[in-house]
């Protein structure tokens, strides 16, 4: 396991503009942090960031020993029992086959290392192909298929999933945001930012969290944490 005075190695699946890498400067021990994210203009994005915090020079960091980001599929190999903890938050369900990407994640886990996943949990009376949430996410993923997902790639729950939408208040988007021009208009500011990307992606994007958001509301989605091991 892990102990003080060595370096808490930490995985970010799908980085985003690595959110996580902040929320955790203030760990009272060394660690390293790696992220990865298929979006390069995330990538792009979380490194400018990064500069922008002053994290980037080894020099004005303290106990972060390490840090990258990169583009990167999460079907890619990654190097084998490296990581302690991985973190993956709203990411997981953007995988073309989740077994597939929990396998290769699970094979990068040092032994008795910890998976945390927070992401959308469709209702078991739900259908799939009857949840359109446009090019935003292939699909939706059920209760029984993430546990059986867990369990192909040998991956233990530490503890009964969470569902964090009854514990804390889910920011919302107002259902008249999916008009496609109100969407252009407040995405637009965010176009220059994200270079190389249609602002049509911005804006389907835009009309899949007012689906989300509408799932929510009905009960016919959760918001759930599941914290498996190796």
């Amino acid at each position: 396991g892990f102990l003080p005075g060595n370096s808490l190695n930490i995985l970010d699946v799908g980085a985003g503009l690595s959110a996580t890498l902040f929320s955790l400067s203030t760990l009272p021990f060394q660690w390293a942090y790696h992220g990865i994210s298929i979006s390069e203009p995330e990538v792009r994005l979380a490194k400018q960031l990064i500069e922008m915090h002053g994290l980037s020079s080894v020099q004005q960091r303290t106990r972060l020993v390490d840090l990258t980001v990169e583009q990167k599929s999460f079907d890619r190999p990654l190097p084998p029992k490296s990581f302690h903890v991985m973190v993956a938050i709203e990411s997981l369900s953007y995988s073309q086959n989740l077994t597939k990407t929990l396998i290769n994640l699970a094979a990068a886990l040092k032994p008795k290392g910890t998976l945390i996943v927070v992401d959308d949990v469709l209702a078991p009376w739900v259908a799939s192909k009857d949840v359109d949430l446009t090019a935003s996410k292939p699909s939706l993923i059920k209760h029984q298929e993430w546990i059986e997902s867990f369990e192909s790639a040998k991956l233990t729950l530490q503890e009964p999933p969470r569902d964090l939408g009854l514990e804390y208040e889910i920011s919302s988007l107002e259902p008249e945001h999916s008009n496609s021009n109100l969407a252009h208009t407040i995405l637009k500011p965010w176009f220059k930012w994200y270079g190389g990307v249609d602002s049509e992606d911005l804006i389907s994007l835009s009309r899949a969290n007012v689906i989300r958001h509408t799932l929510h509301s009905q009960g016919d989605l959760s918001y759930m944490i599941f914290v498996v091991s190796k």
